[in-house]
């Protein structure tokens, strides 16, 4: 190697080095440069796919807290258990005799509705929530019978009036204002399975 070496020319000896400097190079790149690289690469991919990840879990949890929000704040409006139809009923049209008294109304009609038995076991249990329906006739001066209308259609009770006529209505000198209307109460269960037991009995009535 020596002999080699020194047998080379002054301007061959500067290309021996410019060509062991390249074939250092070359191997430095291909033992460290290049894995390192692709390490480096691979390493950038998967921190990548880790931050997307936990983009779509903090996505996930954000979503979800909303949920929980919106849940907690609809559980006052939620029945763990189903009760029964007769009580169910009889709180219903407790109330609404209550609203009519509230606005100094003449009742003359409180009951369950004939409408009730419209709907079908089959039809009630496709249904997440429970509906109970009462007729309800009264009569009174207009202005009170917008009230107890809003009245009940505003009600945390969750009642919704269906359906309703008005008509005027003279007794002697006085004119009222008569109001006919079938409304309805909802229930709903915080569990859907609670409403096997309870779709076809409510339907039968």
């Amino acid at each position: 190697m020596n002999q080699f070496f020194t047998s080379l020319t002054p301007l061959q000896k500067k290309f021996f080095y410019v060509a062991v400097f390249f074939v250092t190079l070359a191997l430095f790149d291909v033992l460290l440069v290049s894995p390192s690289n692709a390490k480096r690469v691979k390493i950038e991919e998967e921190t990548k796919s880790a931050e997307e990840a936990i983009k779509g879990d903090l996505k996930i949890l954000s979503y979800q807290s909303k949920v929980d929000k919106e849940k907690e704040l609809f559980k006052p409006y939620y029945s763990d258990s189903i009760p029964k139809d007769e009580e169910v009923m009889s709180q219903f049209l407790g109330k609404l005799d209550s609203y009519v008294k509230e606005f100094g109304l003449t009742l003359t009609k409180n009951n369950r509705s004939n409408d009730q038995a419209e709907e079908s076991a089959d039809a009630a249990s496709k249904k997440d929530y429970l509906t109970y329906k009462a007729d309800l006739e009264c009569s009174g001066n207009l202005e009170d019978i917008a009230k107890l209308l809003y009245k009940i259609d505003t009600s945390k009770e969750f009642f919704k009036i269906l359906k309703i006529n008005l008509a005027m209505k003279k007794t002697g000198d006085v004119e009222e204002m008569k109001a006919v209307m079938t409304v309805a109460k909802y229930i709903f269960p915080s569990d859907p399975e609670l409403l096997k037991d309870s779709t076809a009995s409510i339907a039968k009535k």
